[in-house]
């Protein structure tokens, strides 16, 4: 059970004491279980059981070794599973089928097996019985814990697995694995987020796999579960054995046979033992240390080179070193290499403890033997031993049994050496070629308003924008035909700036400036820059652009991260767009480089299919977009400052027309304005009056009560352009 319901305070990491799921394995599961299913006479930890899903056969079996291949159940689409047996030995398997989170079970109420469903939208589901040691079995507990919506909960056996509680909020990611560790805690191993890193104690255990060692012959116990693998490079014929030598040479640990397992031990734990003279085998002559003679130390190098990949150096091979004090006889040098990607003082901390290691050996290797009482001893283990009369620290190497004593070998060891940091030197900083990929191309078609008097006709604008820094332009075709057939085309070499809305925009009156609202943008365009301006700058059409539909200028610009700005202070509603509220997601694009396209008035109101190609890319990786076109450029404005009163049985309504062209006190009307449409009607009778003048007295006889009276500017081409009106 888990104490109160909650984590522990202060977490104690460790090397999980059986082999469970592993990361890259999700169909398959492992859990210590008994000596067959349903009998848990000898205890819950005999052996180590597998359940996999076979895809082919949509099944999930049992097998462990000297036990027979046993189905569980059937099942389609099922995506990862985890093992636990509950205190009779009968297993209950958590899985996701599809993207439903379930497990199946013994339910005791029922006497049988039964699939029951976790809520919607779990993910990650493991299990794990608590306390698999004998003496603990009454109270121990399978526990189902699992993550939704980025909280973690768990489930009990003892409550029927009825009750969800949560463990823990703001968890990132699922879990990989759950159960007791060899401090005796339960752990949670989460995901690391994002990150590839694999702990010591995983490589370890997938390698002596891949070399078919079973895992219940293998002991990760004593190994620092803490210390990180990043990567190494190894070949088609790389041996196991060769890729465990590599890693023990970075990471000072010795393989140990002992209780029938490959035991992983860390160098630097205190010693085990304490053997003094006393405890030697007397053969006859004066029991004793044999010391074979102590080597010269001229053999160990001055300066010790260690190459290695650098991981803040682009995983280009780097150096460190380390070098003997001054007055040392020796003044060769040596280099080691190592194919694990290390950091700068992670390199100069292994070559400083590599360099002290080389200085111990060669002081010469110790031999004693012991009698049966030490039998204890193995492999890997640090003892003390009296060599005349001081204490020397050795590790044991080599372990010879004969009927009534061992023999061991084994070479001096300094603890206080594996605890050393040293700072290295840094890799000198990566530069990378630009690459030289195109990649696909972003298009934009915007049927807004003229941004250029010149560009006074029926068309449309197009922005174009690469994804990658190597885009060298593309070519933008158009189809009235769905794709079938296309008709235009036009090539550019410019990139426009093209984003999208990660946080709304409110809508304001583009009356007067917008100084409340704000919005972030994520810009695709690569190396792509925002500037500030101040209002005469945005009123010179400084930082003009497009936000879904409506044009904008905007004058304050700060990068929030790499590609990710803070949009504020704006002019909305420009050139007469809707000044409305902007959701996340939509479309951004500066348009400094929109290339203006003009159309046929054919085009009107067609759905028009776009395909934007980048140069030099086959025609199969280009950007496909449809839209309808309404022609945007030559839509008329709002009339401004209408006026309507009665004068006797007349009606006097007076407006101003509202240009297209030109800006500030120089405006003029388009190449296609046609006048005005004054409309008159008190809901059943109407009158339409079209003129060139923007003024109209009329007889009001035939209406009756209040008359609403609407104005609208005119275009040949568009025909009618939004409506203001007033009623009298």
């Amino acid at each position: 059970m888990i104490p109160e319901g909650r984590l522990s305070t202060q977490a104690v990491a460790a090397p999980f004491v059986w082999p469970g799921k592993r990361p890259g394995y999700p169909l398959e599961a492992r859990h210590p279980g008994g000596v067959n299913i349903s009998d848990a006479s000898q205890g819950l930890e005999v052996k180590i059981w597998t359940a996999t899903y076979d895809q082919v056969a949509e099944s999930v079996s049992l097998t462990a070794p000297g036990s027979p291949v046993t189905l569980l159940f059937t099942a389609a689409g099922i995506k990862e599973i985890d093992l636990a047996f509950d205190q009779n030995m009968r297993p209950l398997i958590a899985y996701v089928q599809g993207s439903q989170a379930k497990f199946f079970w013994y339910d005791p109420t029922v006497e049988g097996y039964t699939h029951t469903s976790l809520p919607a939208g779990t993910i990650t589901p493991r299990c794990a019985m608590d306390d698999t040691r004998s003496q603990f079995q009454s109270q121990a507990d399978i526990i189902i814990a699992y993550v939704r919506a980025g909280s973690m909960y768990f489930r009990l056996q003892r409550e029927r697995y009825a009750t969800e509680h949560l463990l823990q909020s703001g968890v990132a990611g699922g879990l990989v694995r759950i159960g007791m560790n060899s401090q005796l805690r339960f752990q949670f191993e989460l995901e690391d987020a994002g990150t590839e890193d694999w702990r010591l104690p995983q490589v370890i255990e997938d390698v002596c796999r891949r070399a078919n060692l079973p895992e219940h012959l293998i002991n990760l116990v004593m190994m620092d579960w803490e210390k990180v693998i990043r990567g190494y490079t190894i070949g088609s014929a790389y041996a196991g054995a060769g890729i465990l030598q590599t890693l023990s040479s970075i990471f000072f640990f010795d393989p140990s046979n002992a209780n029938g397992k490959v035991a992983f031990v860390p160098r630097g734990r205190d010693a085990v033992a304490t053997i003094i003279d006393d405890d030697l085998i007397d053969d006859g002559e004066d029991a004793e240390v044999e010391d074979t003679r102590r080597q010269d130390s001229i053999g160990i190098p001055r300066v010790l080179h260690l190459n290695y990949y650098d991981v803040d150096g682009g995983l280009n091979t780097d150096k460190q070193r380390s070098e003997r004090p001054e007055g040392a006889r020796a003044d060769g040098e040596q280099s080691l290499q190592t194919p694990v990607v290390l950091s700068a003082d992670e390199a100069a901390s292994v070559v400083a403890i590599t360099h002290g290691m080389m200085v111990e050996q060669q002081k010469g290797e110790l031999t004693f033997a012991l009698p049966d009482s030490w039998l204890r001893l193995t492999e890997a283990d640090p003892v003390f031993l009296q060599l005349k009369n001081k204490m020397v620290r050795a590790i044991l190497t080599r372990v010879e049994t004969d009927d009534g004593e061992q023999r061991y070998k084994g070479i001096r060891d300094r603890q206080s050496l594996y605890r050393t940091q040293v700072q290295g030197i840094p890799a000198a900083p990566v530069t990378r070629p630009p690459s030289s990929v195109a990649g696909p191309t972003t298009v934009e078609i915007l049927d807004i308003p003229i941004l250029r008097d010149t560009h006074d006709q029926l068309g449309f604008y197009v922005a174009v924008s690469g994804i990658f820094p190597a885009w060298p332009g593309a070519l933008v075709e158009l189809s009235l035909d769905g794709g079938a057939t296309f008709v235009d085309e036009q090539s550019t070499r410019n990139a426009s700036v093209v984003g999208k809305l990660t946080t709304a925009l409110g809508a304001h009156p583009r009356e007067y400036p917008d100084a409340t609202n704000t919005c972030r943008v994520q810009i695709d365009t690569p190396n792509a820059l925002l500037e500030n301006t101040d209002l005469a700058g945005m009123l010179n059409r400084t930082n003009r652009a497009v936000i879904g539909n409506e044009m904008v200028n905007f004058a304050d610009a700060d990068e929030f991260a790499p590609g990710v700005w803070d949009l504020s202070h704006w002019l909305r509603g420009r050139k007469d767009t809707a000044p409305v509220a902007h959701s996340v997601g939509e479309r951004f694009v500066l348009l400094d480089t929109a290339m203006f396209i003009p159309a046929d008035m054919s085009w009107l109101n067609r759905t028009l299919t776009f395909r934007a190609m980048t140069f030099g890319r086959p025609v199969e990786e280009a950007t496909i977009v449809s839209v309808v076109f309404t022609g945007q450029s030559q839509v008329e404005r709002h009339p401004a400052y209408l006026q309507a009163r009665r004068d006797g049985l007349d009606a006097v309504v007076s407006w101003q027309g509202v240009g297209r062209l030109g800006g500030g006190a120089r405006v003029a009307m388009g190449a296609y304005f046609a006048g005005y449409r004054l409309t008159l009607t008190d809901g059943t009778t109407t009158r339409e009056v079209d003129t060139a003048a923007t003024s109209y007295t009329g007889s009001l006889v035939a209406f009756d009560g209040p008359v609403t009276a609407r104005v609208q500017q005119r275009n040949q081409l568009t025909g009618l352009g939004p409506y203001i009106e007033v009623t009298i």
